[in-house]
């Protein structure tokens, strides 16, 4: 990471440059992916999704958000943030417990912006194909594959909620609503998912936490 790429992070979150040579004496010593022209900071990411016309929280997480900072000066990011597999159950009709797999693929890297004015918020949008795996109903399986996910990728804007503010050393909170389309491939399933998974409201809230800069 070269001298300017301090400046510019430390400067984001309104540190000293002291700050900024305690936080390069600390990055770990392994390669970064970062892209030319851009530096990185890993973060821990822990979050929730309520998915609303089901009614079900899911859990996002444990993972590592990759973040990829421009240092062109425009406070602009990308991001890789893989999500591990997590389970869902709700009720169909009230009363016919369904359960499934689901599966956040990411589709291209998250895009995001830094404000250069303080408070210091995060936006960015971020695209996923959501794929159903291993689903049950009644506690049967319904045998579909692993065929069953989004005709196209969700879209998930988020951002620091108002009234709150980010710091690239100690994280933040990143919040956001989206809608998830129809399904497709799912076999004898497909109208039942169609009938009780898309919609609009559904809501997201990540934490991350721990930056730290990868050389």
């Amino acid at each position: 990471m070269t001298r300017s790429s301090r400046r510019i992070a430390t400067g984001l979150v309104a540190a000293t440059a002291a700050l900024g040579g305690v936080l390069a004496a600390a990055a770990p010593a392994v390669a970064s992916d970062a892209p030319p022209g851009s530096f990185e900071i890993d973060y821990d990411a822990n979050g929730s999704s309520l998915i609303k016309k089901p009614n079900s929280t899911i859990t996002l997480g444990p993972t590592v958000s990759k973040t990829y900072i421009s240092d062109s000066g425009d406070a602009t990011f990308t991001a890789d943030l893989p999500l591990p597999p997590t389970k869902s159950t709700f009720k169909l009709l009230g009363f016919v417990p369904v359960s499934a797999t689901v599966n956040f693929i990411q589709v291209g890297r998250l895009q995001g912006q830094i404000s250069q004015e303080p408070p210091i918020r995060l936006t960015a949008t971020a695209r996923y194909t959501i794929r159903l795996t291993d689903v049950k109903a009644a506690g049967l399986p319904t045998f579909q594959g692993n065929t069953c996910q989004t005709v196209t990728p969700v879209t998930i804007p988020v951002a620091t909620p108002n009234g709150q503010q980010f710091d690239l050393t100690t994280g933040g909170t990143l919040s956001g609503t989206y809608t998830i389309g129809p399904f497709a491939n799912c076999g004898l399933t497909t109208g039942l998912i169609n009938s009780v998974v898309p919609g609009p409201d559904n809501t997201l809230t990540f934490q991350l936490s721990n930056g730290r800069f990868v050389e």
